[in-house]
């Protein structure tokens, strides 16, 4: 256990900086939000926007702080999310329910998969199981054809915030074998494709 927590630590990310990220994290998410309820271009809008996104947002929020800080998704919240996307798509979605039921299940066999062969090849997790469970919450509230987007978007953020890091921040020395807390940019994929899903949305 406490190799597998050694393999598990960003190197020069201090508290400090988890708690700049953290509020960058919630700064562009709200600017989202903001663009999303004047342009009405998510999956709801108005109230529904609103009744929705309040708690998933909170929940987003909270696991993203927790993985930049401990590098740990608790089940305890991203279970409930994954319920709470079950809610939704009964109450809004009924006719795509397959979709969405399949497109949680697609993450998060796809992410176990890459799990267990990194932990074949290498012998240690490149991902966490947590990660699987988070991609299976995307999967959910956003169904199948998003699963794409949703893993663009999700490395594409994290490759970003990395380099920047490794550009502006001398102090934070991320090595090559350095892990990276991965739910954050998970969550903010969630965040824009929840958003902004009649723009950039594939499939029906």
């Amino acid at each position: 256990m406490a190799t597998e927590k050694a393999e598990l630590t960003l190197q020069g990310l201090s508290d400090r900086m988890s708690l700049r990220l953290s509020a960058l994290l919630l700064v562009f998410w709200l600017v989202m939000l903001a663009v999303s309820a004047v342009f009405a271009t998510g999956m709801t809008s108005g109230w529904k926007l609103a009744f929705w996104s309040t708690p998933v947002f909170a929940g987003l929020f909270i696991l993203s702080v927790i993985d930049l800080r401990s590098f740990r998704l608790p089940d305890y919240l991203t279970l409930p999310l994954l319920g709470l996307g079950l809610a939704f798509i009964l109450v809004e979605r009924r006719d795509d329910l397959i979709l969405h039921i399949a497109g949680a299940g697609t993450a998060y066999l796809i992410v176990y998969a890459l799990y267990a062969v990194w932990k074949f090849r290498f012998g240690r997790a490149g991902i966490g199981l947590g990660d699987a469970k988070f991609l299976a919450v995307c999967g959910m509230w956003c169904g199948i054809f998003a699963i794409p987007l949703i893993f663009l978007i999700a490395s594409g953020s994290g490759l970003i915030v990395t380099l920047l890091i490794r550009l502006f921040c001398r102090s934070a020395k991320i090595g090559p074998n350095a892990a990276i807390p991965f739910g954050p940019f998970i969550a903010t994929a969630l965040v824009v494709y929840w958003l902004f899903e009649d723009l950039i949305r594939i499939g029906p």
